[in-house]
């Protein structure tokens, strides 16, 4: 019984394990990966995309009793950051007007930042016979 665990809790989830916060997170997490893999920022690629997102999350909208246009809505004013957040970080060599403040640090330390390269996504890994799901990185 052990080993169906995992495989049960994934399939048989409680309405109250999805939250409009995390479905929201998960489709915007799916669309900027998509967006970085694909190296597309348009905004045609994204409302696209974001539809396929949807129609792939259709049991968790029903869940929660959310339309398909309320998600549209949500996920396409969520995704409004994501060009810019590309023609800001995307580039071979840091941008001089674009600064990181560091929160962390007890003075106000700046850096730069660019992401030059995409090297790998993470995908769901998931082992019922060994009780293991989590995140791939290949």
């Amino acid at each position: 019984m052990t080993r169906r665990k995992p495989l049960l809790s994934a399939l048989v989830r409680s309405t109250l394990d999805i939250t409009l916060s995390l479905l929201w997170g998960n489709m915007l997490h799916k669309v900027m990966q998509t967006c970085m893999t694909e190296q597309r920022w348009d905004g045609r690629f994204i409302e696209e995309y974001t539809e396929e997102i949807i129609k792939k999350n259709l049991a968790e909208l029903v869940k929660i009793n959310v339309s398909i246009d309320e998600a549209k809505r949500e996920v396409k004013v969520r995704s409004k950051g994501l060009r810019l957040f590309s023609e800001h970080y995307i580039a071979v060599t840091p941008k001089a007007d674009v600064i990181l403040t560091n929160t962390r640090s007890s003075a106000d330390q700046n850096s730069l930042l660019a992401i030059s390269q995409l090297h790998d996504v993470e995908e769901d890994i998931w082992s019922p016979t060994y009780g293991l799901k989590g995140k791939n990185p290949s």
